[in-house]
């Protein structure tokens, strides 16, 4: 039934976030091409690889389990793949004083318990909209064909096998007026990111008026989490919103 097949599946997610063997008796039910083919749609066919992968034959076809692996194996080229070109990316930018912020995505990715079984399309960078006519030629230099400009509050860059980058002119559409003109020049609130003069970050070393400015945004629910996802908990201990463990201790 359909409960079955999401019951098995959040349970073999919940196998590979926290690094436990399934238990096979729970699963002999399971129809796990039917599985497969959600866990493609849902794009969490790497995630789940990872508790399928120590299943049995007894439990699961041996072809059925493959291709979650091959899906595992192109997951990881993919991601690896990506890095590499962002990093270019982010090194043609540097050299051309055009100031950046990796978003969504290529962020969160460092919290999941690995990486690289993250699976996704496209990055999304925003940038400063000033340069936009530059940022197109550079990337075309680069090998880029333009799939969208100018039209929506990002332009869209693409390249074969696999590139797809989303370059941000904004971070917000118009839908809400306040937001939108919040974050209209949001470079200046940010903070140059370790080693990169033109990466810039949302969690740095702050003043008392820079952390005021954040714990308003949060408290108001405007606040947007841009870059190292990770770095949150940290934040709102120091806004004082959760309690500093680490400085308890």
């Amino acid at each position: 039934s359909d409960m079955d097949i999401k019951g098995s599946l959040i349970y073999l997610i919940w196998c590979s976030l926290n690094d436990e063997i399934p238990d096979e008796a729970l699963l002999r039910e399971t129809d796990f091409e039917q599985l497969f083919q959600i866990c493609q749609k849902h794009k969490i066919t790497a995630l789940t690889d990872l508790s399928v992968h120590n299943l049995s034959h007894d439990v699961i076809n041996d072809k059925i389990k493959e291709k979650f692996y091959h899906k595992y194996l192109n997951v990881q080229r993919i991601n690896i793949l990506f890095e590499a070109e962002k990093e270019r990316i982010f090194e043609v930018f540097e050299k051309n004083k055009i100031w950046y912020l990796p978003l969504k995505g290529c962020i969160i990715k460092d919290v999941w318990p690995q990486s690289e079984i993250r699976e996704h399309a496209d990055i999304d960078i925003l940038f400063d909209r000033t340069y936009a006519d530059k940022v197109r030629t550079l990337m075309a230099d680069m090998g880029y064909n333009t799939k969208e400009f100018g039209k929506s509050y990002h332009d869209t860059y693409i390249k074969k096998p696999i590139y797809n980058f989303e370059m941000h002119r904004y971070l917000f559409t118009n839908d809400n007026e306040k937001t939108t003109e919040y974050y209209m020049d949001i470079n200046k609130k940010m903070f140059p990111a370790e080693n990169q003069k033109y990466h810039i970050s949302l969690f740095m070393s702050t003043t008392k008026g820079q952390i005021g400015n954040l714990h308003e945004d949060i408290v108001t629910g405007s606040f947007f989490v841009i870059s190292n996802f990770a770095a949150v908990p940290e934040l709102l201990g120091k806004v004082g919103l959760v309690e500093n463990k680490q400085k308890k201790n």
